[in-house]
């Protein structure tokens, strides 16, 4: 992900992510004392705590013995099971065989080696995408043992700019009237104030009663006229029609990907909150496993050409920590947001 926070930072997307950035052996303690408390606040018991302790200690290890620009994000999710994800990304040197890494005992230069099989056996869920020259994304889950397996359509990142301890950039994501529907805000700037326009966008969505993208970005840029204001994009799902709406207001880049290619989605030029001379709805065809990605301008849509071969077959967040790797902007905040709806 390139250059990385110098301390811990939160988002304010509701999903509490901490970035810890792990640059030298003394981190992999920050890393710990992290993963601790976050397991304290879900409620973990000391045993499960316990494990989550030692997975974190063990990626955060191998990041700092091994990886080129490593990365941890630690965050609770509330939704459903309580849940402790642990993200740890690189950008290289990558691994020629994630399967060959995961055997306990292999430890070679450049993977996760015997902490990786350790990780494997205590996560509730794992999933690894890994290429020679261009890094590793680990995407590792921790529930108490009685919640069970995990399934998930969709996942998001929000990654506050270099310096910054608030992230300007969130998301939400929802089943809305039986559909898949999610948003990505962009507050305009950053810092506090930015923050504080995609909190109130975020509540204002969630609040709304609208369940096409077109009528919740319309309660969305009509109440938030006393903040900044800033971008956003709103899609919502039908899978029984095969097709995704789409409303999008601002500099928020949406597209669909499948086998066949990729199609990008149209936004209007504005400000929520403050400019708009209209309001609009798109609708597009949904191919069978395809994946749906929205992200701000803090990922450069320069680098972004679609999803790279074998990345598709992975978890939403798993794309989206290596979309920002690859294309995030370190002078801005940034988002994204991935859902793969035939999961």
């Amino acid at each position: 992900m390139g250059e990385v926070t110098s301390s811990p930072s939160q988002g304010p997307a509701g999903d509490g992510a901490v970035w810890i950035p792990i640059d030298h052996e003394s981190s992999v303690g920050a890393a710990r004392r992290t993963a601790g408390t976050l397991a304290e606040r879900a409620g973990l018991g000391e045993h499960r705590a316990a494990e989550v302790a030692i997975a974190v200690s063990e990626a955060a290890s191998n990041l700092a013995k091994h990886a080129e620009n490593g990365v941890l994000m630690l965050r609770v999710r509330d939704a459903g099971p309580t849940v402790i994800d642990l993200l740890a990304v690189d950008s290289g040197p990558g691994m020629a065989s994630v399967d060959l890494s995961r055997r306990d005992g292999h430890s070679t230069t450049g993977t996760l080696g015997i902490g990786f099989g350790a990780i494997g056996r205590m996560a509730d869920e794992l999933d690894v995408h890994s290429r020679p020259g261009h890094g590793t994304v680990l995407a590792a889950a921790f529930t108490a043992k009685e919640d069970g397996r995990l399934r998930r359509q969709a996942d998001g990142l929000a990654r506050p700019i270099s310096g910054e301890t608030v992230c300007g950039d969130g998301y939400l994501i929802e089943e809305r009237d039986g559909h898949l529907t999610a948003v990505v805000f962009d507050g305009l700037g950053h810092g506090p104030a930015a923050a504080l326009a995609t909190r109130t966008a975020l509540e204002v969505f969630q609040a709304s009663d609208e369940t096409t993208p077109r009528g919740l970005l319309g309660d969305v840029h009509r109440a938030i006229g006393s903040t900044r204001g800033g971008a956003a994009g709103i899609v919502r799902i039908d899978l029984d029609a095969r097709s995704v709406a789409y409303a999008g207001l601002g500099n928020i880049s949406g597209w669909v990907a499948a086998s066949e290619g990729w199609q990008s989605m149209v936004s209007i030029p504005g400000i929520v909150g403050h400019q708009a001379r209209s309001l609009r709805e798109f609708t597009y065809e949904l191919p069978q496993d395809s994946t749906v990605v929205l992200h701000s301008d803090g990922l450069s849509s320069r680098r972004i050409t679609g999803i790279p071969a074998g990345l598709g077959r992975h978890s939403p967040l798993v794309i989206a920590a290596t979309l920002l790797r690859d294309a995030g902007i370190r002078r801005d905040d940034s988002c994204v947001l991935v859902l793969k709806p035939d999961m």
